[in-house]
């Protein structure tokens, strides 16, 4: 089947227009909320990662974590975030009492929070927000679309620049 140029124009604009569309289409950004609980135990100075803490492999995707830390013994417990060994908050829980702490500029290997107290049991409350693309495949799309309708618009100029050097 021969291309007219009007015909090869037309699908030069119409892979562009669809690139274009797929590609918004495949930047859309779900937010998916996970919670949780986890008790620990507390006999001395313990060390906690946010993924030791949450339990959840999708700790490394998400945006912002809350904490609520209830401190279910009578002795007082030291909690303490770090960031690069760079103490960022700290604050000693009295026993029975509950506090909120929230990370919104995650660095899921450089954040921990420290435990210190003698024979108490915290449980902790977490909350995750966890960003995903699932439409990602297609932004692909639009990138292999995108090439295929510039191909398609070169020729369409180099065919319209030969018939004018024709006549």
């Amino acid at each position: 089947m021969l291309l007219t140029s009007r015909t090869l124009l037309l699908l030069a604009v119409g892979l562009l227009l669809s690139s274009i569309i797929l590609s918004f289409i495949g930047s859309y950004e779900a937010l998916n909320i996970v919670e949780g609980s986890k008790n620990i135990e507390i006999n001395g100075t313990s060390f906690y990662t946010l993924s030791m803490l949450t339990q959840e492999p999708r700790v490394f995707n998400a945006r912002r974590i809350d904490f609520a830390f209830l401190n279910e013994g009578v002795n007082p417990v030291n909690i303490t975030f770090k960031a690069n060994e760079t103490v960022m908050h700290s604050i000693i829980l009295p026993g029975g009492e509950t506090y909120s702490y929230q990370f919104s500029n995650l660095s899921v290997f450089e954040n921990v929070i420290v435990f210190d107290s003698v024979g108490t049991r915290v449980r902790v409350y977490y909350k995750l927000e966890i960003t995903a693309f699932p439409y990602a495949t297609l932004s692909i799309l639009a990138l292999i679309l995108l090439v295929v309708g510039t191909i398609l618009l070169i020729q369409y100029v180099a065919v319209k620049v030969s018939l004018k050097m024709e006549k």
